[in-house]
């Protein structure tokens, strides 16, 4: 594989720079010197970059900026590399339990699992926190609790320099998304058929990407210059004039001439003196233009017609209705109430109350009648039932008084009744008229009586007495009418209404005069003069900003075309073909090499490398160019492309100049057991140069690659094996609970009981119960791997196929310590399933002395039965020597 230096593209670079301009060429070098730029160093690129669009002048001795060896820092040598050795902490994370910690190696992890035991809670926990193409990078919490009590997903990560990280789900963390990436079965498609970014920074490729930062803020300093440099036009602006200055000033623009602004902009005491006279002549004619005063008399004129109209109001309705309405009317009710009494009289006059006919007693029957509604709603006035009572006194009414009150009711209803209540209704009519009658249109706050005032002082005391007598009038006709007795009204006076018609008739001949003078066309002249003396005189105040205003205006203009070009194509085209030239033949190579490792044999494979914005992408490409495209997941099997991608990620992260961690969660789906060793033989070589974190089921895949650890030896690589597991209490993401399933670590489960029953005896209660359990765990561990191992003499192997042919008459078969080991290893089991259940055995509970007892058991069957079987072997040997 290509190493960093062989992607050092300085003299690329170099030539490069011939095409650029000297900004551009001052911004590669402050990248290659200090690998970023500060904010300062902006500032000075974007100085450069002005004097080169002439937006700003350059210095007198101006730099000219070359690339060159003493500018250009070599590559250095890596730092040491970040691995992870605890994941600690965990929350929120699917089901899994919390408390635990799992514990990594420094070169290769593996952690066993089987299906719903956790370790994809693990898995996922990574993924979301570390570089990855999966899409899929939720956590969800544990689903057999309500969502308001999952809590956010969280851990702490340890690293191999006894740092740590929280890692909180959605905040990202620079120390695992820079330092590792996670690799399963949801990457596929995505490595498979999506074009993705390289992880691929060679040495100098950086330079474009920050290039391209470069010119998007040298961008931004444009951008924020032109929009400070914009004027306020509106604060220049002449509203309501157009002389030659406002028109100037109202249409400002780049093409403004200047040099007629600053000559109109000239205002000294020659323009002073000129304003002065101006104004003096203004005045004088002002003081004989007749415009002022028409429009005062006409106003004035409006004003004492609006008198006179109430004026006549005033003297019609006192006349009108004071002295014939209210006469006429009170006449008539007189009358009627003649003619109502009379009939009165005529019709009761022998009732025993009277009198009868009066207003009260008419008031009397009128509310008999209506509360006779209230309480017989719907029946005639009176009831005539036998129960009818008086409304009043409540008495039983007899006949005589029922046919009185019928009378009573029809006299009200008469004709002669009911003329008389229309007169008074009429009555009340001509009062409310009167009543309302307005008189206060005439006071000294209204303008009619100013006017007045001010032509004719005496007109104001006679419209005031009349107006005052028309209020007597007013007070006595109501007076009249309330008490209906009619008492001669005094004599309203003379109307004045004649004499403001002739005031009214005056102005008008007044106005007429006026008409006939007309000085305006002189005015009009001297105004225009006037206001282009004050506009120059208010361009003098804003001459600067006004020049400044201009000069904005042009210097934006000229912006313009420099920033419509400030964009990355450049940058992205010169990046993609040297992507193409130096990192995708060096990825190609590379990858096609992954693939002869995996076993992959696919002719038409290759890479494709494209580029924007200084990113470079590359996508895998199946089949001829000229055939119809196809996503390579229609073309290849499923292991096929889980070979594919892996070979792909492996190839990335071999060429990354950061040599990072990788984590693999179940690489080997759809995978035969061929495939499955080669991989486990590239991951465990790959495992010699960095962390590499393997998830999985798959035993047979755990077995291959503990013994590619076995093989390699622990001067090349660490092997650091792990199981998770579902716990007694059913809950997954138990960490070391059971034995990782390889002959190494079975060999080991002895001293690992004993090591549990140790840890048991310096605990007490549920937490000495679990060391008990663990114990047993190991123990039993023990016992498969005896049986393997010397009942079966290595005839049988579980992980892997036998490593040399034992014939089976090497086999020593003792019925009393077989059946010894089937009766402890069976025992054992009960103690585990027992307390899987969180019940005890009947026979006994499970302590520290039965574990110690147990062990004790296994080493003396393992001792007697090695005995019986090397005698058995050496006499088998013996009666094989003499046959032959």
């Amino acid at each position: 594989m290509n190493n960093g230096d062989s992607f050092n593209i300085f003299e690329k670079l170099r030539e490069w720079s011939a095409e650029l301009d000297n900004w551009q060429r001052f911004a590669l070098l402050q990248l290659l010197q200090k690998s970023t730029v500060d904010e300062q160093d902006i500032a000075l690129i974007y100085e450069e970059f002005k004097i080169d669009k002439d937006l700003s002048q350059p210095p007198t001795t101006r730099v000219t900026y070359d690339l060159n060896n003493s500018f250009i820092p070599q590559p250095s040598q890596q730092a040491q590399t970040l691995s992870l050795s605890q994941i600690k902490d965990v929350k929120g994370v699917n089901a899994i339990t919390e408390g635990q910690i799992l514990y990594c190696g420094p070169s290769l992890t593996v952690i066993y699992g089987p299906n719903g035991s956790g370790k994809s809670g693990y898995a996922r926990l990574l993924k979301s926190a570390c570089f990855t193409r999966s899409p899929d990078t939720a956590i969800l919490g544990n689903v057999n609790l309500p969502s308001t009590q999952r809590g956010q997903a969280s851990a702490t990560f340890v690293f191999s320099d006894n740092s740590s990280a929280l890692f909180c789900q959605g905040i990202p963390c620079p120390q695992l998304r820079d330092n590792f990436a996670v690799f399963d079965t949801s990457c596929i498609r995505v490595c498979v058929d999506s074009k993705n970014d390289f992880m691929v920074n060679p040495y100098g490729f950086d330079i474009f990407q920050g290039l391209v930062d470069v010119i998007a803020k040298v961008k931004g300093l444009l951008e924020t210059e032109i929009e400070k440099r914009k004027p306020n036009i509106m604060n220049f602006q002449i509203n309501n004039s157009s002389t030659q200055v406002a028109l100037l000033l109202n249409n400002l623009n780049k093409d403004t001439d200047l040099s007629k602004i600053k000559a109109l902009g000239k205002f000294g005491s020659k323009e002073e003196k000129r304003l002065a006279e101006i104004t003096a002549q203004l005045d004088d004619l002002i003081k004989k233009d007749p415009s002022n005063l028409l429009k005062e008399k006409r106003t004035n004129g409006r004003d004492i017609k609006l008198v006179i109209r109430k004026l006549e109001n005033v003297g019609a309705l006192v006349s009108a209705k004071g002295y014939v309405s209210g006469d006429a009317a009170l006449q008539d009710i007189k009358k009627l109430r003649e003619i109502a009494s009379a009939a009165s009289a005529a019709q009761f006059g022998k009732e025993p109350v009277q009198p009868i006919g009066t207003e009260a007693w008419r008031s009397l029957i009128e509310a008999a009648i209506k509360y006779n509604a209230e309480v017989f709603p719907g029946k005639p006035f009176p009831v005539d039932e036998e129960i009818a009572r008086c409304l009043l006194c409540h008495q039983l009414l007899d006949k005589d008084a029922k046919e009185r009150l019928s009378r009573f009711y029809e006299f009200i209803r008469s004709s002669a009744e009911n003329n008389l209540r229309k007169g008074l209704e009429h009555i009340r009519e001509i009062e409310k008229e009167v009543q309302v009658m307005e008189f206060e249109f005439f006071h000294s706050d209204t303008s009619g009586y100013r006017v007045i005032e001010s032509y004719d002082r005496s007109l104001i005391q006679h419209i005031t007495a009349y107006i005052e007598s028309a209020k007597a009038i007013r007070s006595k006709i109501i007076k009249n009418l309330k008490s209906e007795k009619w008492e001669e009204l005094s004599v309203l006076p003379e109307s004045p209404k004649s004499l403001c018609r002739d005031l009214r008739n005056k102005l008008a001949k007044e106005i007429k005069l006026l008409r006939t003078k007309d000085i305006s066309k002189q005015k009009k002249q001297l105004e225009e003069e006037l206001q282009l003396l004050r506009d120059r005189q208010h361009l003098t105040q804003r001459l600067p900003s006004a020049e400044e205003a201009v000069l904005n205006l042009r210097w934006i203009d000229k912006a313009q075309e420099p920033k419509r070009n400030l964009n990355p194509q450049r940058v992205t085209l010169k990046q993609k073909a040297l992507a193409t030239e130096l990192v995708g033949k060096g990825f190609m190579e590379q990858f096609m090499k992954e693939c002869d490792i995996l076993g992959l044999v696919i002719p038409s494979i290759k890479i494709n490398i494209t580029g924007s914005d200084a990113i470079t992408r590359r996508n895998i490409a199946v089949g001829q160019d000229d055939a119809l495209p196809l996503d390579p997941s229609q073309v290849l099997s499923e292991g096929e492309q889980t070979a594919v991608a892996m070979a792909d990620f492996i190839t990335e992260i071999g060429l990354n100049k950061t040599t990072v961690g990788i984590v693999f969660d179940d690489p080997v789906n759809s995978m035969d057991h061929l495939r499955k060793e080669r991989i486990a033989k590239r991951l465990a070589a790959e495992a010699c140069k960095r962390q590499v974190i393997i998830f999985t089921h798959d035993i047979i895949f755990t077995h291959h690659l503990a013994e590619e650890a076995v093989k390699l030896g622990t001067d090349k690589i660490q092997f650091k094996a792990c199981t998770i597991s579902v716990g007694s209490d059913a809950a997954p993401g138990y960490v070391g609970k059971t034995v990782f399933p390889h002959v190494h670590y079975e060999q080991e489960t002895t001293k690992l009981a004993e090591t549990y029953l140790a840890e048991a005896k310096e605990q007490a209660g549920q937490t000495q119960k679990e060391k008990l359990v663990l114990g047993c765990g190991a123990l039993r561990a023990a016992y498969e791997h005896f049986i393997q191992e010397q009942i079966f003499n290595d005839i049988v192997k579980r992980w892997r196929e036998p490593i040399r042919a034992t014939s089976l008459s090497q086999v020593y078969f003792d019925p009393e310590i077989n059946d010894s080991v089937v009766e402890h290893y069976e025992k054992l089991s009960r103690y585990i399933e027992a307390h899987s259940h969180s019940a005890e055995l009947h026979e006994a509970p499970l302590s520290t002395d039965i574990l110690e007892e147990e062990i004790r058991t296994f080493k003396e069957i393992k001792k007697k039965y090695r005995q019986k079987a090397d005698e058995y072997r050496k006499e088998k040997s013996k009666k094989k020597k003499v046959f032959s």
